[in-house]
């Protein structure tokens, strides 16, 4: 296409666009058009590349005979946002018959006022208006004020500047005109049959000539095809069967819209480690299919894998299988923990650093570690077994070998050095799982509590467990208690009669070592908030036995332990510590032997205090400091291979899971997408499949008697002479929208329907397109053109509002933003085997049409107040009923007038509102005025 005579799409901003209405100056002469005055965008064409020519207006009546070659190149004014209007006009107004129809005068002899689901006739006469000035115009440009001004009397929705749906206006549009024309005075009512096992066709014939006897129109013989629909019962396979006429077609694109999900799956096996994933999923899917892929590549079972949200340590969430994905933030990394399921306890576990100054207590402990869950036996818990199992957990993420502390849980061998270092270093503390509120995990999603994403409310109750849910607590300091009660254990177990160094020993521990085991609990005490039940003089006994342990193992004395460095401890000391213990502190075997009492979302604090774990490290033969007893960055890697369906898994082969100690995967590199282009056959063939019913939109079976997720399915049955595609190409869901903007390839020409409609005619039904409607642009904002064939001359051009251009190639209207497809049906008799004209609607237009001129009504005007437009509110006082025909109102000299619209009683330059013209009638008659170019609002 030559780029001066391109006109490029832009984006439709009302605020900044300068109104392309024709002026008439000084200098223009009466009855002629002036050239636009500006383009719909700044960064439209200029005026030089303006390519219509202005055209002076027929003085004749108002329905001037088609003699010309440019009838059908009349450009739209935008007058704010009202591209969506201009384009679907652009379309529907290619059709030489409905063209000949309205500018003829034909439809005036159609209008019905007296149908109440119409609108008095006044679409119908507002559309034969506009129909006529564009076929005066020529190659000029008209402002459809006035056309606007009857819809949105009769819409609302289409009311001020906003940006609208072209589909959405043109299914009124179309309704409103076959209301205003529908040749049935009274519709009877008549009581629809069942199929009761009939033949298809039988059926098929009945409800559509049921269907005829209340609706005849214009748009009804053009635009109105019929749909088979069938719908059988997954329980007892009743098989119904129905017949519904429609307007159009909306067709699905078959595009697999993938999204990339990165996801952290930690096994239970603490053997093996942790695996970062890079997963493909369907972007409508559910958080079902993400565990679905996850249990396929790593060979578990999906129903235990728990998905949760994961940020800064911190787990916020717990998703729910029917949750959307779209509740996955882009940034979000969706962390899969497998689990032993219901029979066992699951809680969850962070690691702790204790805190470096001064706290309040409702301040968030220093998280340094990933959130884990332990899967714990229901009943008979001890320290032991808890701490056996945070052992177990952290396995994968030590950099050093823990297979002896492991052991020595678990009582293979025995060696309470260790574990006396182990109790010294760990203090274990529970957040209680408090009640939860039955909403989806992902509605409290970082804080929100009664209130769904993107403020759409709150959503039903979750299928994830309240005490599931209550692992996206908010742990506090002060909702941290001890996990083991130490009031009963922390009595000074009695000696056996020994040596007088042991009392000596007793007595210097007990007399010297008050002030270091004071500033040692000072120091190196874990700050939490005492439980309800535990009194003071409990806790300081707690931290006193704990602070003694520790101080003797960091050298004897607080003071001490500040000199020296964290890993100056010496053998004697540790000899030393464990002599002390033996004096401070009950036995160890009955403090492991202590019950447990948790509940599945529970939280277990690990604090970690930093001189104990000196000792511990120095115990297991590591010198690595404290800060780097973790790796929790230490994490394999996977992506997953890109496929066609991410639905169907059978074809993707399982992960390779590695054990801790292997090396480490990286990620691979993104490969590039591969785009598909899908034809428009593949798109009716996606509208034709199957597919089952969901669980909020059940069929009641009648047999069954009760709802059922049946299985629909759709079968084109009857195609119109005028088949209008909607592509489907945006897609909503509960908190995420989105637009397909892949090519769909569709023929120009030869679109054969004929395999396609299920009732199998007699005779090819092979269309071509004439017109395109295209939208440029996403769900905040965009632009609509149209690309049509002229009748008269064969060649294709570009419709943007009120520059017309014309498109030297054909195949330049294919692009990706084509939104909607106007074809018409082939209906020449001297090919073999297509529909004979006598028998399309086509051929009946023109027949009306033919006897409409002959009658010779089109050769003068009434002034019954048939040109007339009434413009009463649809929800007007039903008192309120004016008497069109009786006004006397003549409406001569319609094309010497100008476009008709602009002049009317009322301004619509935007200064005044629609709201004014309540229960108000004003008659849209024009007069002679001076058209000028508004801005809009």
């Amino acid at each position: 296409m030559d780029p001066q005579q391109e006109a490029l799409p832009h984006t439709d901003m009302a605020l900044d666009e300068t109104d392309s209405a024709t002026t008439l100056t000084s200098s223009t002469a009466p009855g002629e058009l002036a050239a636009p005055a500006s383009t719909c965008s700044p960064s439209g064409p200029d005026s030089s590349k303006w390519l219509a020519e202005p055209e002076r207006q027929k003085s004749t009546a108002a329905s001037p005979e088609p003699t010309q070659t440019d009838h059908f190149l009349c450009g739209l004014s935008n007058l704010g946002n009202t591209c969506f209007m201009n384009s679907a006009l652009q379309c529907i107004g290619h059709i030489p018959e409905l063209a000949d129809y309205f500018v003829s005068g034909t439809y005036r002899s159609e209008v019905n006022r007296s149908n109440p689901l119409g609108m008095q006739g006044s679409v119908a006469l507002a559309y034969g208006r506009l129909a006529q000035a564009m076929w005066s115009a020529g190659r000029g440009v008209y402002a459809p004020r006035g056309f606007k001004q009857t819809i949105a009397q009769w819409a609302p929705q289409f009311r001020g500047y906003n940006q609208q749906d072209a589909p959405e206006f043109l299914a009124f549009l179309l309704d409103g005109l076959h209301e205003d024309l529908n040749r049935i005075a009274q519709k009877p009512y008549i009581e629809v049959p069942d199929a009761d096992g009939r033949p298809d066709d039988v059926v098929a014939k009945e409800q559509w000539e049921i269907h005829r006897r209340r609706n005849d129109s214009v748009v009804v013989d053009l635009f109105q095809g019929q749909f088979r629909s069938t719908l059988v019962c997954p329980r007892c396979s009743r098989l119904s069967v129905t017949f519904d006429p429609f307007m159009y077609l909306t067709l699905p694109v078959p595009v697999q819209r993938q999204r990339e999900i990165p996801v952290l799956f930690v096994p239970q096996d603490p053997a093996l480690l942790a695996t970062r994933m890079r997963l493909f999923v369907r972007s409508d899917a559910a958080v079902a299919q993400l565990l679905e892929t996850v249990a396929h590549l790593t060979k578990t079972d999906a129903s235990s894998l728990l998905p949760t949200d994961v940020a800064i340590n911190r787990l916020y969430a717990v998703y729910a299988p029917e949750d959307p994905l779209t509740d996955v933030g882009s940034g979000d990394v969706v962390h899969i923990y497998e689990t032993s399921g219901s029979s066992a306890l699951t809680v969850q576990l962070v690691c702790t650093s204790p805190s470096r100054g001064p706290a309040s207590a409702y301040s968030a402990p220093e998280v340094f570690s990933l959130p884990l869950l332990l899967s714990l036996p229901s009943s008979d818990l001890t320290l032991r077994s808890v701490l056996l199992h945070v052992a177990k957990s952290l396995t994968r993420w030590a950099t050093v070998d823990t297979a002896r502390l492991v052991d020595a849980l678990e009582g293979t061998v025995e060696d309470d050095r260790l574990l006396e270092l182990l109790a010294a270093a760990v203090v274990l503390g529970v957040h209680r799982a408090r009640p939860q509120p039955a909403f989806s995990g992902s509605t409290v999603r970082r804080g929100m509590v009664a209130f769904q994403m993107y403020g759409r409310g709150p959503r039903a109750a979750s299928s994830v467990p309240a005490s599931l849910r209550a692992l996206a607590d908010r742990i506090t300091t002060d909702s941290i208690e001890p996990l083991v009660d130490r009031r009963a254990s922390d009595r000074r177990r009695p000696r056996d009669s020994e040596d007088d160094g042991d009392a000596i020993l007793r007595s210097d521990i007990a007399s010297d070592g008050e002030n270091e085991v004071a500033d040692t609990e000072a120091r190196i005490t874990p700050k939490r908030a005492r439980s309800d039940n535990e009194n003071d003089s409990d806790s300081e006994a707690e931290a006193t036995s704990v602070a003694a342990f520790v101080t003797a193992h960091s050298g004897g004395s607080a003071a001490a332990s500040e000199d020296a460095s964290p890993g100056a401890s010496s053998d004697d000391d540790i000899a030393d510590a464990t002599a002390a213990m033996t004096v401070a502190t009950p036995p160890l075997a009955d403090t492991l032997a202590s019950s447990v009492s948790l509940s599945t979302g529970d939280t277990l604090v690990c604090e970690w205090s930093e001189e104990a774990t000196v000792a511990l490290l120095k115990e297991l033969g590591s010198d690595a400091s404290p800060d780097d007893l973790f790796d929790f960055d230490r994490i394999d890697c996977y992506a997953m291979p890109q496929v066609e369906d991410v639905s169907d898994l059978s074809s993707l082969p399982c992960m390779d899971t590695r054990a801790v100690g292997s090396e480490l995967r990286p990620m691979p590199p993104r490969e590039p997408q591969v785009r598909r282009t899908p034809t428009l056959q593949e798109c009716l063939s996606e509208f034709t499949r199957p597919e089952q019913l969901g669980a909020e939109d059940p069929w009641y079976c009648s047999k069954c008697q009760e709802h059922q997720q049946a299985t629909k399915k759709f079968d084109l049955w009857q195609v119109p002479d005028v088949l209008v595609v909607h592509l489907k190409r945006f897609h909503h869901s509960r908190a995420w929208r989105d637009k397909i903007d892949a090519l769909v390839d569709f023929p120009l020409t030869g679109l054969d329907l004929t395999d396609v409609v299920a009732s199998k005619p007699d005779k090819q039904l092979v269309y071509d397109l004439f017109a395109v409607c295209n939208h440029y642009g996403g769900l905040g904002g965009g632009h609509y053109t149209a690309y049509a064939q002229s009748p008269e001359d064969g060649e294709w051009y570009d419709f943007n509002d009120s520059h017309v251009s014309r498109v030297h190639n054909a195949e330049d209207v294919k692009t990706s933003a084509a939104y909607m497809l106007f074809y018409r049906r082939r209906c020449d008799s001297s090919q073999q085997g297509l529909a004979s004209a006598d028998t399309s609607a086509f051929a009946k237009i023109d027949q009306l049409v033919a006897q409409y001129r002959e009658s010779g009504a089109q050769d003068h005007l009434s002034d019954d107040g048939d040109d007339f437009i009434p413009r009463v509110r649809p929800d007007a006082s039903p008192s309120y009923s004016p008497n069109i025909g009786s006004l006397d109102f003549s409406v001569r000299g319609l094309a010497e007038l100008g476009p008709v619209g602009l002049g009317s009683p009322r301004s619509t330059s935007g200064s005044s509102s629609d709201a004014e013209d309540t229960d108000r009638v004003v008659y849209c008659a024009p007069r002679p005025v001076s058209i000028n170019a508004i801005s809009p609002r």
